[in-house]
């Protein structure tokens, strides 16, 4: 609802989430894309709610082009009601990297999660990964104080969107890609390395919307 999207845009999922550290965050988030060990991941639970767009991602995995997009069914029901398709995704991620690892990767999926955003963006961020959208409805954090086409990719969530996101990727020439990359570790420096930066990002754009209302008032 129009809450908890304003919600999402002030305060962001991962606040409140688990989070992956890794030991070598900042070395990697200065690592260029062409010495990163992957071009495109994404390692985590596969649901279906949501449209089940999440359930369409694996269709891209593909690790002889340095593409690894692997996960689990998230609930013991949908494991038995998809019982194949569940089991080739097991069977993939058990021989994958894990996921740290497979944050050492130019592009990382960043898909919707059980609501309009997910804590994995910060992740993607700190450690220099340029962030690829897929969703219909993905909430992206400090929309006015972030040019996140300047940082990004978004995809539809349909198959045919889905389709199109290797290709794409495969066309940005690489001094495109090195400059998101840039223009991603800026912003998450910013407005997302700790609490205090999240908490002084969300003031502002409250700040900005009173001042606004009460110019219209």
């Amino acid at each position: 609802n129009e809450n908890g999207t304003v919600l999402s845009e002030l305060l962001p999922e991962w606040s409140n989430s688990r989070w992956h550290a890794t030991r070598n965050a900042e070395e990697l988030q200065a690592t260029p894309p062409a010495r990163r060990r992957f071009f495109l991941t994404f390692r985590g639970s596969i649901y279906f709610e949501r449209g089940g767009y999440r359930a369409r991602l694996p269709r891209l995995h593909d690790p002889a082009a340095g593409i690894v997009v692997v996960g689990d069914c998230k609930w013991a029901d949908e494991a038995k009601q998809r019982a194949s398709l569940c089991k080739a995704l097991r069977r993939n991620a058990l021989s994958a990297p894990g996921y740290t690892d497979l944050l050492n990767s130019t592009f990382c999926l960043v898909p919707g999660g059980y609501h309009p955003g997910s804590f994995r963006l910060r992740e993607v961020m700190s450690v220099g990964c340029v962030p690829v959208f897929v969703g219909d409805d993905y909430v992206k954090p400090f929309a006015s104080l972030i040019d996140w086409s300047s940082i990004g990719f978004e995809f539809c969530a349909a198959l045919a969107c889905i389709e199109q996101i290797v290709p794409v990727l495969r066309a940005v020439p690489a001094e495109e890609v090195e400059k998101m990359q840039l223009n991603g570790a800026r912003a998450y420096k910013k407005y997302m390395r700790h609490p205090a930066a999240e908490w002084e990002a969300a003031l502002r754009i409250l700040s900005a919307r009173v001042q606004y209302h009460a110019l219209r008032a």
